[in-house]
This record gives structure tokens, C-alpha cells and sequence, in this order.
């Protein structure tokens, strides 16, 4: 009774979370909006907000080339992936208690792709010939 317990509490603080908590999304990133830096200093792990609508945030990696972050998920895309390509663009990045509202495009250029992932493997050691990096949705966040 008392594992029951003990587990109906840790859901319900899981579920009560609005920000995302590890590996499970969220909803609206709280933080003190300011204008994106012409450098980004960008952790492992940054917090993304989509669908301003109905907030949905979640902990991904990303990078940054010649002042725009890149976000990146698998063949098969995901749940923030459809979101972007749907039409609604808009995100919001987190990065310490910072936000930025960006625009999100989908990422096609080759070229642009391959620095991308050349990026990836730089900062976190990962295959360059992962499927997710390769052939996945890519996306680059910048200005609005």
C-alpha cells in the first residue's frame, strides 16, 4: 500500500509540472523574455516551448551556427515536429531563466545540414551517420 502510495504522489507531482521534467514534456516555460544574442552560449540540454496556443515544452539537444540554434528529431519526426509543420512556427527557447521568441524553419539545405550534424557530433560525441541527424526533420530557430 505504502509503494502505491509513494507512486500516485510522484505521478501526480509529474502531471502537476508545467515545465517539462527530464524526458517528459510540459507547457509554458516561465523566464524574463529578452531579444536573442548575436552569439548563443548554448547548454547540453535547452528547453523549447511550442504552440503558444496551448504550450507544449520539452528538453532537447541543440547547437548553434553563425547566430541561430538547430533542433533536431527522428525519421520518423515527433510530437514538436508535426507542431512546426503544421504552420505554427512560433517557439520559445529557454536557456537558464532567459527566453527567446524565435521562428522555426525547416531545415533542406545539404550543405547547412552537414554543419549541422558536424555540430552535433562536435558537442555530443554522437555517430554522424545516425538516422535522427541525417535524414530526420531539422530545424533552425532565429529571429521572428
Amino acid at each position: 500500500m505504502f509503494r502505491l502510495f509513494i507512486a500516485a504522489f510522484l505521478l501526480t507531482l509529474l502531471t502537476a509540472c508545467a515545465e517539462p521534467l527530464v524526458w517528459f514534456p510540459g507547457g509554458h516555460l516561465s523566464g524574463e523574455p529578452e531579444a536573442p544574442p548575436q552569439t548563443w552560449n548554448v547548454p547540453d540540454t535547452v528547453q523549447v516551448e511550442f504552440r503558444a496556443q496551448d504550450p507544449y515544452s520539452i528538453n532537447i539537444w541543440a547547437v548553434a551556427l553563425n547566430g541561430e540554434l538547430f533542433i533536431t528529431t527522428g525519421v520518423d519526426g515527433s510530437r514538436w515536429s508535426s507542431i512546426l509543420d503544421g504552420g505554427d512556427t512560433g517557439v520559445r527557447v529557454r536557456i537558464d531563466r532567459s527566453l527567446y521568441d524565435l521562428q522555426a524553419r525547416r531545415v533542406t539545405d545539404a550543405d547547412l545540414r552537414k554543419r549541422v550534424v558536424e555540430a552535433y557530433v562536435e558537442k555530443y560525441g554522437v555517430d554522424q551517420d545516425d538516422d535522427w541527424m541525417v535524414s530526420g526533420p531539422m530545424y533552425g530557430l532565429g529571429d521572428r
